[in-house]
């Protein structure tokens, strides 16, 4: 079957959406529905933190959550994506050498906003898309990128911001497939 990938939207504010819940199947290949791995925020509520939290607070989040990625907001909106990757990874030293940080700058004093990937670097598809769309086409969506994420926006009438509706893991999809 050939597999095609989906429109990337840009994205510049979202808000997030409700939750309901939705059982899930038991294995997956790459002819089933791209809503079967997609983690539906009408389903699940998000895992949040403030962007301005610190790091230790946010892996704290992560683990209660049981989950390695946070939206980081601002007030009622999405200000970006933290991964596990991205606290154990290099960027929280990087902004500590950056010119920018001052001399009492300490690994415990880090935020999430200084290390987080703003939601305007982070790809979005459109609902309506992804409904159409199976397993494979969101891989090819990844293939050849270094994209980790995918958000999900469904329009959202009453505001000019689309709502984030769900998210598409990498590493997820592969682990399933390969599975």
């Amino acid at each position: 079957m050939m597999y095609r990938p989906l429109q990337v939207l840009p994205m510049q504010a979202a808000l997030p959406a409700s939750s309901r819940p939705r059982p899930l199947p038991d294995a997956l290949t790459e002819s089933d529905s791209a809503t079967l791995l997609m983690t539906d925020f009408r389903d699940t509520t998000p895992a949040s933190i403030a962007s301005g939290k610190r790091l230790g607070d946010a892996l704290i989040e992560m683990h209660h959550a049981a989950t390695h990625t946070l939206l980081a907001t601002e007030g009622e909106h999405i200000a970006g994506i933290i991964t596990l990757h991205d606290i154990h990874g290099p960027r929280p030293v990087q902004f500590l050498h950056d010119a920018g940080c001052h001399l009492n700058c300490r690994h415990g004093n880090v935020t999430v906003t200084d290390i987080m990937t703003p939601i305007q670097h982070v790809p979005a598809l459109r609902l309506s898309d992804v409904q159409r769309s199976r397993i494979g086409d969101i891989r090819k969506t990844f293939e050849g990128s270094t994209m980790g994420h995918l958000l999900v926006l469904d329009d959202d009438a009453s505001t000019d911001l689309g709502v984030i509706c769900g998210i598409f893991e990498r590493e997820r999809i592969e682990r399933e497939i390969h599975a």
